[in-house]
């Protein structure tokens, strides 16, 4: 039995059921090699026994019956003998796909049949009455046993048979055929060389033309006969331009700083030259020298006179309007100058300005005409110089190619040449005919035997447990629930009693916590058939939460089997009596005794399979609530009773 917390909603706990009512799953399967075998003990004996049995048949028959044997040997060279294009020894690349190349040829079936016209005169050695040569040519072919022998150049070619008649001669008239089928190929992959040599000599010869082509196209561009030598520019025209470029910015330079200057300038205060200037003024001159005596003479006539005399005031008041005269001249003449000078001035900075622009303006366009007969001298001479090394590219690459297609022409020409070498492939040892059968060693098949039977022995409990999809223990359970199983109760046996109680009182635990944290209380137990253990479940956990000081109730709501685990005395009403309204719930609630706790047994139903007054369970349970720390019901199985679907919408929580 697996427990599962779940704060969001009920705590449901899967109990383990009879063989049929296992739940089953699917995902995330753990399969233990080992302890599937241990489950399986009698499977994997038998497994073994079935592996021996039919192994012993096979090694008998292969010791009895003789078999003989007539085998060739053949030498893959790997490496060549001198050549007339290189007095040294030639290594074969990829050698062992040469020697697959090899083992693919001798099995292939024209090769059969060349043989088979070989034994033209012994078609009883190979070929069956009414059989055709190709069907003979295609059972030779996939009867012969050609490999290569490990670590050597040797591959071996041979035929078993019940009977040692035509063995050799039919060997040897394959190996035969096989030899003229290879022999004068010269080395490995001539023929290809050759091909690609050709092609390769085509290529250069058009590359050669093209790049002649090219050049003698860029010579008549330039109207030259032939490219000696690169071009050079000429310095003095850079230094010219050097030099027109070095004035242009330094007018530039001055041309910004006199642009300063005239700001500074024009910020500067006039007003003291135009002081100096106003004082000079000819109408300001001539206004003082008129009104500065009259002003004096009205002054002496003021002077005997005292302030409070009406004369003395009328000339305060001429001389008051002299003085305003005179500062308005002043002013007028003050303003003529300073207008004078900053006209000045500006005709000054406009004038400078004009001179030193036409000198810019004139730098500028020398110095550009220098730049533009500088640059179309450079890319004359650049243009020149391009082509030239251009073109001395080009001939490196023209007596390269050529230097190439010279080579390759002596080594078409030594091919052409080359004698016919020795075949890479040499006959070591003909086939001989058997005079007895062949010792086949026993142990490798013994070995290999021994091996599958130990192999199936793990492999067939393996697969019944993967192909078991019911749950067998709390690992396999895990996925199902998605959430870590809390308690596992296996069958009650004597030796599981410790783990049991051990897995009861987790249980009980995180009951009691479900009770603490989220107030539920009502915990309803049923099976989905009969024989689930719902019943001993229910007692035994009754008694673990009264051990942990829990207030516990049992009450026994299963109509369809009534339990005598509950010690009801004779006549007790029981639930049934509570349902119907006519006892109060405290008077049917029996008292503790020995390791049970208190419970409410069922009561008479009268032989009715439903309890009656089901409607009021929910007030009942409701008013145990109120008295005990847990009420727990066992209720009846969910396939056989409705009961059930009606308590576990009663309750807090189902088991």
């Amino acid at each position: 039995m697996s427990l599962e917390d779940d704060p969001s909603g009920d705590t449901f706990i899967l109990q383990d059921e009879p063989e049929e009512g296992r739940k089953s799953f699917k995902r995330h399967r753990r399969i233990n090699v080992w302890k599937s075998f241990l489950r399986h003990k009698q499977v994997a004996f038998f497994t073994v026994v079935l592996v021996i049995g039919i192994a012993e048949p096979l090694l008998y028959f292969r010791s009895v019956r003789p078999v003989y044997r007539a085998e060739a040997l053949l030498m893959v060279a790997p490496v060549m003998v001198k050549n007339v294009i290189e007095d040294s020894q030639y290594e074969v690349p990829r050698y062992d796909e040469l020697v697959n190349e090899q083992l693919a040829i001798l099995l292939r079936e024209e090769v059969a049949l060349k043989a088979l016209e070989l034994l033209e005169g012994q078609k009883d050695v190979w070929m069956m009455p009414g059989e055709s040569r190709r069907d003979a040519a295609a059972r030779l072919s996939s009867s012969l046993l050609a490999k290569r022998v490990p670590d050597s150049t040797y591959i071996s070619v041979a035929l078993e048979s019940k009977q040692p008649q035509g063995l050799a001669s039919t060997v040897n008239a394959v190996v035969e055929c096989y030899m003229s089928r290879v022999k004068g190929k010269g080395f490995y992959g001539q023929e290809i060389r050759e091909e690609t040599l050709h092609q390769r000599r085509a290529e250069l010869q058009a590359e050669i033309r093209k790049k002649t082509d090219q050049l003698a196209a860029w010579a008549k561009d330039l109207g030259i006969a032939g490219f000696d030598k690169p071009l050079e520019g000429s310095t003095s025209e850079g230094k010219i331009w050097a030099d027109a470029r070095a004035r242009l910015l330094d007018l530039e330079a001055r041309a910004l700083a006199m642009k300063a200057r005239n700001e500074s300038l024009q910020q500067v205060d006039l007003t003291p030259e135009a002081r100096e200037l106003a004082a000079r003024d000819p109408e300001l001159v001539s206004m003082k020298t008129v009104l500065l005596p009259r002003k004096n003479e009205l002054k002496a006539k003021s002077m005997g006179l005292t302030p409070e005399h009406s004369g003395r005031k009328e000339l305060e008041r001429l001389m008051a309007e002299i003085d305003l005269d005179l500062d308005r001249s002043e002013k007028s003449a003050l303003d003529r100058a300073q207008q004078l000078l900053a006209q000045k001035r500006e005709q000054k900075i406009r004038e400078d300005l004009q001179s030193m622009q036409a000198d810019l303006e004139q730098a500028r366009i020398f110095e550009k005409t220098l730049a533009d007969q500088t640059q179309m001298q450079a890319e004359k001479v650049a243009k020149f110089n391009s082509r030239y090394y251009e073109a001395m590219t080009l001939r490196q690459d023209l007596e390269r190619l050529n230097r190439q297609l010279g080579a390759l022409e002596d080594r078409l020409d030594a091919m052409r040449l080359e004698a016919q070498t020795p075949g890479f492939v040499t006959l070591v040892v003909p086939a001989r005919n058997p005079d007895k059968p062949v010792h086949r060693p026993m142990g490798t098949l013994v070995a290999v035997f021994l091996a599958l039977a130990i192999a199936m022995a793990f492999a067939v409990p393996t697969a019944l447990d993967v192909l078991d999809h019911r749950i067998q223990s709390p690992i396999d359970l895990e996925p199902v629930i998605d959430r870590r199983p809390l308690g596992w109760v296996l069958e009650r046996t004597p030796r599981s009693d410790k783990f049991v109680d051990d897995q009861v009182r987790r249980i009980a635990l995180s009951l009691e916590r479900q009770r603490r944290a989220h107030q539920r209380c009502q915990i309803a137990f049923t099976s989905l058939r009969p024989g689930g253990g719902t019943t001993q479940l229910v007692l035994d956990l009754a008694r673990e939460l009264r051990a942990i000081g829990s207030r516990t109730i049992v009450v026994e709501a299963n109509a369809l089997h009534p339990d005598g685990r509950y010690l009801a005395p004779k006549g007790h009403p029981g639930l049934v009596g509570s349902l119907g309204g006519h006892i109060r719930i405290e008077e049917v609630v029996l008292p503790p005794r020995a390791t049970l706790t208190y419970r409410i047994p069922l009561g008479n139903t009268e032989g009715a399979l439903l309890i009656p007054n089901s409607r009021n369970l929910r007030q009942v349970l409701n008013h145990l609530s109120s008295n005990y720390d847990m009420v727990l019901i066992d209720a009846p199985p969910l396939f056989l009773s409705s009961d059930a679907e009606l308590i576990a919408s009663s309750v807090h929580g189902v088991i």
